[in-house]
């Protein structure tokens, strides 16, 4: 096994102790895990992770990372499993849930009322489950109704996530 000496605190490691950087000549970070994880957490390492994600680069990198497949699949996962389900009861109960539900109910009543309204015709059996339904566009199964206009709360589309996102951008 190859070893590699780490540039922050000196000791010869294994070279899985290290993360890989396709910028590096041996594709290997200088400082090992721990010595990056030390300074990730260090009052510097936090500020200077700050500055990078208010930067112009760091917000168009994030976008990117929050766009992508595979973050949007680990963040569904996350959100259906038990703790976070937990963590969305929780966060819905508290004072800030309370206060961001109601600043969406002002800022966009007609949007609430349809929303309500189909909750009610589903419950009631006039509109059947969403997920019984396939996607008006691609034939997908579908997750959402979509409202192509609000003032008519029942006249609904079932679209597939992809697609419903497709309309609104």
């Amino acid at each position: 096994m190859r070893e590699k000496r780490c540039s922050k605190c000196g000791h010869d490691k294994p070279i899985s102790e290290f993360y890989r950087n396709k910028l590096m000549k041996d594709n290997l970070y200088s400082q090992c895990k721990s010595c990056c994880c030390a300074y990730e957490r260090s009052p510097k390492g936090r500020e200077a992770k700050r500055r990078y994600r208010t930067s112009e680069k760091g917000r168009e990198t994030e976008g990117r990372f929050n766009a992508s497949a595979k973050e949007k699949e680990r963040k569904r996962r996350w959100a259906a499993s038990p703790e976070g389900k937990e963590y969305n009861r929780r966060f819905w109960a508290s004072e800030k849930g309370k206060d961001a539900a109601h600043r969406y109910r002002e800022k966009y009543p007609n949007r609430y009322k349809a929303l309500r309204a189909v909750t009610a015709a589903v419950i009631a059996r006039r509109l059947p489950r969403v997920t019984t339904q396939e996607c008006a566009d691609c034939g997908a199964q579908a997750e959402h109704y979509h409202h192509p206009n609000y003032n008519f709360p029942l006249d609904v589309i079932p679209l597939c996530m992809s697609c419903h996102h497709r309309r609104h951008n």
